[in-house]
């Protein structure tokens, strides 16, 4: 399952060039995300004040689908205030001139959803993108549930 997410600043600074994120969200990460989740309700058991945990996680690449030569993105950027789009099969990947280096790279496990974090390289602020639900991750890990 391929997804774009939207980058929002955690400050009043711009997102310098980091304003979305491609992720291939594989049956595997979605597993790694639902084992996380899994266990800060566990941390949530033993102490009610724990909220969310992060890890050290690459699997998000950030880039600028403004840049001069992102023509690829123009149809597939809507402003619906939807924080992840599904992109079809046939949808570009992001161009190497578009990827914007990034460090810190951590994702946000809550208990019914994960983000992803980290600092625009050479920036003093952290990104965030839009969030992934359970139903999400299930689906990509090929979990059904019974309705």
């Amino acid at each position: 399952m391929r997804l774009l997410l939207s980058v929002t600043s955690t400050n009043e600074y711009a997102c310098d060039g980091c304003d979305a994120a491609y992720l291939e969200l594989t049956p595997e990460l979605a597993q790694c995300a639902l084992r996380r989740i899994e266990l800060v309700k566990a941390m949530q058991a033993g102490d009610p004040q724990a909220y969310e945990a992060y890890f050290w996680d690459y699997s998000v690449v950030y880039f600028d689908p403004n840049a001069e030569d992102s023509y690829l993105w123009e149809s597939r950027f809507v402003e619906d205030g939807n924080d992840s789009l599904l992109l079809s099969d046939d949808a570009p990947t992001p161009l190497e001139t578009e990827i914007r280096s990034t460090e810190c790279n951590q994702m946000r496990v809550t208990e019914g959803e994960i983000a992803f974090t980290a600092i625009p390289k050479h920036g003093s602020h952290y990104i965030t993108t839009g969030s992934i639900g359970l139903s999400t991750l299930r689906e990509a890990a090929g979990i059904t549930v019974a309705a």
